[in-house]
């Protein structure tokens, strides 16, 4: 029995006999509109496409309520490790399998996930950046030949811009020199900064309208994206900065060079407040830690260190590395000597204190991620590997592999804050920080693949 209403069927009847009217002879037209008992064909040649692509609509939305209740029947046994008690699944959610596999015009060099949209960058070494729908990985939104040379690193910005008809904006970074500012919306060049005298490698947000980009030239520089104006320049390494960071209050960098050193600098004045000293190969990536973090790594160092007040202040309490030494490390950052209405400065003791060692991957650490409930680092490697680290236990509690190259680049979306914006995850409660998190996490590599996971 059809479970077409007497309506849905005469509609489907009438689109039909208005697609078969050029195409069979007028007798079988004729004879088709009695069996179907249509006592007159309505000239509506938009029906069926209409109906088709409600269709469309439909099927794409029952498959991501499928995703969404096989994530919840199914936690995977690493996620019950995090929490045995718990019945939330974003919160707790970690990937385990390749959702898609997409195609890059070449090796991919970095990836980022629009913080509030289901959209997605990826960068390549051919010069080019690609724009990914999440709800439709089919194929690209868009592919843009951005630079001559190699896209080193890409960043969306947090917040839609003011002075771009409050739309986010992308920063692409190159080995061509140029850092190049993009309309997120219409894909347009907003503008072109130079400046530096060597590949740019990294390149972060500080607010709204202003970044910081590193350099092969050892410099870090402090930019107005409106204005298109270098506001500030300065040297810390005495070789390639390979990678930056910004704290939560955004007046701090981490930056990781070839010289074997992480640094941390005030942001606005370049001034250096502490040196990480330790690894013994270049460092690849560095990242603060988020506060909600903080309790894990508490334990592990002396109470009399602690000085939650203080680091409160600060906007930072600790930091992780990675590089070409293959290790992973934790470190308490130092405390500088704060002034009133004047910069910090360092104080009696600029170095960072080792808390811990992370250590599995057979091959350079390329890029760390956090998870949004604080608990999980993610690290990915040249040993074609991506490790999720429990910081409670300090343990590698998943391992999942698929690249069959290097992995240059992971992230994991940053949570929509709704009606919390601007609240921190240990401030809400655990139901309502599940409503927030995306479960979006995606890889990219030398094997030109990039990797949506599930």
């Amino acid at each position: 029995m059809s479970s077409l209403n007497p309506k849905q069927k005469q509609d489907l009847h009438n689109a039909i006999l208005n697609y078969l009217t050029p195409l069979v002879s007028a007798d079988s037209l004729g004879q088709l509109q009695k069996d179907l008992e249509v006592p007159h064909i309505e000239n509506d040649n938009d029906l069926l496409p209409k109906k088709w692509n409600a269709l469309l609509r439909l099927q794409r939305r029952i498959t991501e309520l499928e995703l969404k209740l096989e994530q919840t029947k199914k936690l995977t046994p690493q996620t019950k490790l995090l929490d045995s008690n718990s019945t939330l699944v974003k919160f707790n959610w970690i990937p385990s399998e390749t959702k898609k596999s997409l195609k890059a015009t070449a090796t991919v060099t970095c990836v980022d996930i629009h913080p509030t949209l289901p959209t997605f960058v990826t960068s390549s070494n051919d010069g080019s950046f690609t724009v990914w729908n999440y709800l439709d990985l089919t194929q690209p939104v868009a592919q843009i030949q951005a630079h001559s040379k190699q896209i080193n690193h890409i960043a969306i910005s947090p917040e839609p811009l003011d002075f771009n008809e409050n739309n986010h904006v992308l920063v692409t970074v190159s080995s061509d020199l140029f850092v190049k500012v993009w309309d997120m919306k219409t894909l347009k060049l907003i503008r072109t900064l130079t400046g530096h005298e060597h590949s740019v490698s990294s390149v972060v947000f500080k607010n709204s309208n202003q970044i910081f980009t590193a350099s092969r030239d050892t410099t870090i520089k402090l930019w107005d994206l409106k204005l298109g104006w270098c506001l500030k320049s300065f040297k810390g390494h005495s070789d390639w900065v390979r990678s930056l960071d910004v704290n939560e209050n955004q007046e701090f960098i981490l930056s990781g060079s070839n010289d074997q050193s992480a640094r941390l600098s005030h942001g606005e004045s370049g001034t250096g407040l502490g040196l990480l000293l330790g690894h013994n190969q270049v460092i690849e990536t560095v990242k603060f830690l988020p506060s909600i973090s903080n309790k894990y790594l508490d334990k592990l160092i002396p109470e009399a260190t602690i000085n939650d007040e203080t680091y409160k202040k600060l906007g930072y309490k600790y930091a992780v590395t990675g590089g070409r030494d293959d290790i992973i490390r934790l470190w308490l950052l130092p405390i500088p000597t704060i002034r009133p209405h004047n910069h910090p400065i360092p104080s009696s003791n600029t170095q960072g204190l080792l808390v811990t060692e992370l250590i599995g991957h057979g091959s350079w650490v390329k890029d760390l991620a956090f998870h949004p409930n604080g608990k999980i680092l993610i690290s990915c490697s040249d040993d074609k590997s991506i490790k999720f680290w429990d910081l409670q236990n300090m343990s590698c509690v998943n391992t999942v592999m698929g690249h069959t190259g290097f992995i240059n680049s992971i992230k994991f979306a940053e949570p929509v804050w709704n009606n919390y914006e601007n609240r921190l995850l240990e401030q809400l409660d655990d139901e309502k920080c599940d409503e927030c998190i995306r479960t979006m996490f995606i890889s990219g590599g030398t094997d030109e693949v990039v990797r949506v996971w599930q």
